[in-house]
C-alpha cells in the first residue's frame, strides 16, 4: 500500500499533475494540502476518472485540504472535533479511514514571522492538533499524520540552520510543538529511517534554490507504531519538484506491506477494491431495477393491459415479448446481461 502526501499549491493549476503523478506512482493514497479551492470548484472528475474516491475541506482560495483514494474513503471527519470558532474553522485537516488506515492531511498555518500575531496562532493551533491526536488515539491505531507541518523539526532539516534561526519554521516553540506530537507515541518516519541525509522537501521559488539544495525538511509522516513497524521505504519524489510549473513542494511517499490475510488487508479486483466493487454492483442494480420498471410499464401498454399484463398481445393472441428480455406475466422483467468472470481475488 502506498500513500503519500503533497502540498500542490493549488490544484486548479496543476489538477492534470497531481492526477498523472498519482497513476504513474501507484499511489492507493494521496494526502494533499493547500488546494486553494472551496469544494464547489474541486476537480473530483479527473481523480474519479484515474479511480480515485475525493474527500475534499476548502472554503475558498485560500487553504484547502483533500484526501483522494482508491482503497475507499469512509469516516470522514472535516477539521477539528467539536465547536470550532474562527480561525480555527479554517480548512486545514481531513481525516478518513483508508483501506483500513486512519489518515490526517495537515496543513499547518504557515505563522508568516516571529513577531506576527499569526505565529501564535499557529503555535496554539498545532497544540490543538495535538489533542484531537490525543482524543482519537491516533498513537495506538492504524494512523498516519501527513502533510504540511510547516516546521523543519531540527537543524539538520534546514539547508542552513544559521540563516534560520531567528524565522519561522525554525524557532524553539516551533520545533517544541512537533516534539509534543511525537510524544504520543507517533513516529517521524523520514527521519526515522533515514537519520543522516537532509530529506528537504520544500525549495523556494527563487532560480537556484532547487538545484544547490537549499531546502527544509516541513512535510512529515507522523506514523502510529503499528503502521511504522509496515513500512518498507520512505522517500521524496524529487522528480516532481522538478516538473514545468511545479509546486513549491516535493511528494513524501510512505510504502507499506500489509501481511497476507491481514484485517486491513487492501484486496483488488480489475483495480477496486472490495467495497467500491460493492458500491458499483449496488448502484447497478438499482438502475436496472429503473429499467425494468420502465419496461415493464411499457410492455403492459403496449399490450393494452394498461401497465398489466397476462401474455396476450391487443389482438389476443399471445406476445411474443420484448426481444432481450426474460419476462414472465405478473413477474418483473429482467434482463439478460452476460459478462466475462472476474479473476480471483488476492489477498
Amino acid at each position: 500500500m502506498r500513500i503519500a502526501t503533497w502540498n500542490i499549491n493549488s490544484i486548479r493549476t496543476r489538477v492534470d499533475q497531481v492526477v498523472a503523478w498519482s497513476t504513474d506512482r501507484a499511489a492507493d493514497v494521496v494526502l494533499l494540502q493547500e488546494t486553494k479551492c472551496g469544494d464547489d470548484d474541486f476537480p473530483f472528475d479527473a481523480f474519479t476518472e484515474a479511480g480515485y474516491d475525493v474527500v475534499h475541506h476548502g472554503v475558498d482560495h485560500w487553504n484547502g485540504v483533500a484526501i483522494a483514494s482508491r482503497v475507499g474513503i469512509d469516516d470522514v471527519q472535516r477539521g477539528f472535533s467539536g465547536s470550532v470558532s474562527a480561525p480555527f474553522d479554517e480548512p486545514r485537516l481531513v481525516a478518513a479511514t483508508c483501506g483500513g488506515i486512519r489518515c490526517w492531511s495537515v496543513y499547518v498555518p504557515n505563522g508568516r514571522a516571529l513577531d506576527d500575531p499569526h505565529y501564535l496562532y499557529k503555535l496554539v493551533w498545532l497544540e490543538r492538533l495535538r489533542g484531537e491526536l490525543q482524543q482519537h488515539r491516533a498513537a495506538e491505531g492504524h494512523s498516519v499524520v501527513a502533510g504540511d507541518i510547516n516546521v523543519a523539526p531540527a537543524d539538520r532539516d534546514v539547508y542552513d540552520p544559521t540563516r534560520w534561526r531567528r524565522r519561522t519554521h525554525a524557532s524553539p516553540p516551533e520545533r517544541d510543538a512537533v516534539r509534543r506530537l511525537l510524544e504520543l507515541g507517533l513516529i517521524d518516519l523520514a527521519r526515522d529511517r533515514h537519520p543522516d541525509t537532509p530529506e528537504f522537501t520544500w525549495w523556494n521559488y527563487r532560480p537556484g534554490q532547487f538545484d544547490k539544495d537549499h531546502g527544509l525538511r516541513i512535510d512529515l509522516a507522523l506514523c502510529s507504531s503499528v503502521v511504522a513497524d509496515k513500512a518498507t521505504g520512505v522517500w521524496v519524489d524529487r522528480t516532481a519538484r522538478a516538473h514545468e510549473r511545479p509546486s513549491d513542494h516535493a511528494p513524501l511517499v510512505v510504502d507499506l506491506v500489509l501481511e497476507r490475510g491481514e484485517r486491513l488487508a487492501v484486496r483488488r479486483c480489475h483495480g477496486l477494491e472490495p467495497r467500491r466493487l460493492a458500491l458499483l454492483v449496488a448502484r447497478l442494480r438499482r438502475v436496472l431495477h429503473r429499467v425494468n420498471q420502465r419496461l415493464r410499464h411499457l410492455h403492459g401498454a403496449v399490450c393494452g393491459g394498461g401497465g398489466q399484463d397476462d401474455g396476450r398481445g391487443a389482438d389476443g393472441r399471445p406476445s411474443q415479448g420484448i426481444p432481450g428480455v426474460e419476462y414472465q406475466p405478473g413477474q418483473p422483467i429482467v434482463l439478460l446481461i452476460r459478462a466475462h468472470a472476474p479473476p480471483p481475488i488476492e489477498d
